[in-house]
């Protein structure tokens, strides 16, 4: 349905802009045919819709020979070929606009993937992207063009530190140009085309703008290739070793009815490499002496009087020297033995830079009476803004993210580990793994969850995270953060 629709819109607004840009266009015609090598339009076959093949015009940007010359079919910044209009036509994107006759005639759409030639660039595509991009039409605009506009600024810094520029095509580009445009099919609709459309011009107007991952938060995102455009937010972090080390902190204070449980839940682990690190408040209940008694399980310990839990956590960190971090709190224990093998073949098979999970919690004193389910969901960074996080217990990360970008922000009493998570995720675009499964049990009567003045203290911190991060959350964000806890009740 929405197709019939678009395509009639396509009609109207193609015939409509080429006749209000006619005095642009006749211009820029005259100025092509008196420089260059005098020859106005370029037309090309490209892929278009369904695989098909088809003639793309274009105004004439480079010498007519270009295909031939060094180089081929690969463009970078500042190209010899390039003819004395043709820089300022691509740059400012004018050299496209004969495309509208290609929409007028019902080969291209406003919006959708760019099309591209056959054997210089459709076939650089994994196959499973060759199957299902061109499901769409091929669009004047796309989200693609959005996310890779500084392509030749890419290309030529990459060939300029001794890269090769048809494997980074190969094995970087259109593998991630793929997983973008898959996400607008999934994502098609008169907003999201709209939002395009608008972004194009505004990007056409601000080049260096990175609106259209704050119009698009949850586009695919890589920590192995960024644009130069967000380049900024591009974070690249070492691989995990074969079987690296996993540092697991606990902090306590006053625990001695509980940490138990969670000592003895790392003790039988099944994983063989992990570092258990205790940081304790200088408690006075007998916890010092269930730490000693299990001196077998744990690598380091101080205890000590700390300025909350937060600082602890910090305390933990700067202890830490594994590859991969996460914590334990006290009252919490591990759901099954195979919690911190999952987490690291997670991060290993997918790639991420951190991982999470599912939460149960449960009763304090009756551990197998299940009060609510915390069902996490895969990771969608939009998923912020509509109040989603995920369980802090169950996230873990690689050290590196922690070196880079901070630890916990102790100015925060309640919701430093929401903090924390949306800096890491949300602001610096950390990629991360979701584990569909419960990877840590935790008795009710948390710190931010044990009154009602606590819980309205943790609401306005919440916000306060966003204001120190300098990013800006929707109206209905905060409400939304605590209505979606009530649904883990009823799960």
């Amino acid at each position: 349905m929405y197709q019939a629709f678009k395509r009639i819109c396509d009609l109207i607004l193609s015939a409509l802009s080429i006749t209000i840009l006619s005095p642009l266009l006749i211009p820029v015609m005259i100025g092509l045919k008196l420089t260059g090598e005098g020859y106005i339009f370029y037309l090309q076959e490209r892929v278009g819709y369904k695989n098909q093949l088809f003639n793309i015009y274009k105004f004439a940007t480079m010498l007519l020979d270009s295909p031939n010359m060094k180089g081929g079919a690969i463009t970078m910044k500042n190209d010899p070929r390039i003819t004395p209009m043709g820089g300022f036509l691509r740059k400012s994107k004018i050299n496209e606009l004969p495309q509208l006759f290609n929409i007028l005639l019902g080969d291209m759409s406003f919006v959708g993937p760019r099309p591209v030639m056959k054997k210089q660039s459709f076939d650089l595509y994994p196959e499973d992207v060759k199957q299902v991009i061109y499901n769409v039409k091929p669009g004047l605009t796309g989200i693609g063009s959005l996310v890779f506009r500084d392509e030749e600024q890419i290309i030529t810094d990459h060939v300029n530190s001794g890269g090769n520029a048809q494997d980074f095509y190969k094995n970087e580009i259109y593998p991630h140009k793929g997983k973008v445009e898959q996400w607008y099919q999934e994502n098609q609709s008169f907003l999201t085309d709209l939002k395009i459309l608008i972004l194009t011009a505004w990007t056409v107007l601000f080049p260096t703008s990175q609106k259209v991952y704050d119009w698009f938060p949850d586009l695919p995102f890589s920590n192995t290739f960024q644009t130069a455009s967000v380049a900024t937010h591009s974070n690249s972090f070492a691989t995990l070793s074969d079987q690296p080390k996993v540092s697991i902190i606990t902090v306590s204070w006053n625990s001695a009815e509980t940490i138990h449980t969670a000592i003895n839940s790392v003790r039988f682990q099944t994983y063989p490499n992990i570092e258990y690190i205790i940081v304790d408040g200088d408690s006075s209940d007998g916890t010092k002496d269930v730490l000693e008694e299990n001196a077998d399980v744990i690598t380091k310990m101080i205890s000590e009087p700390d300025k909350g839990i937060y600082d602890a956590m910090n305390k933990g960190l700067e202890m830490a020297t594994g590859e991969i971090v996460g914590f334990l709190n006290s009252d919490d224990f591990y759901a099954h033995n195979n919690v911190v093998k999952s987490i690291v073949e997670t991060l290993q098979k997918n790639g991420t830079d951190s991982v999470y999970g599912d939460l149960k919690y449960v009763k304090r004193d009756k551990l197998d009476k299940v009060i609510r389910y915390w069902k996490a969901k895969p990771y969608k960074r939009k998923r912020f803004l509509l109040g989603w996080m995920p369980p802090h217990p169950t996230f873990y990360a690689k050290s590196e993210i922690y070196r880079k970008f901070g630890n916990f922000n102790i100015t925060l009493r309640n919701s430093a580990d929401y903090e924390l998570m949306l800096r890491f995720l949300f602001k610096h675009y950390v990629s991360s793994s979701y584990i569909d499964d419960v990877l840590v049990m935790m008795r009710d009567g948390g710190a931010s969850n044990n009154s009602i003045k606590s819980r309205l203290n943790a609401n306005f911190e919440d916000r306060k995270a966003w204001r120190i991060n300098n990013l800006h959350p929707r109206f209905y964000t905060g409400f939304l953060k605590p209505v979606r806890k009530i649904k883990q009740f009823f799960s």
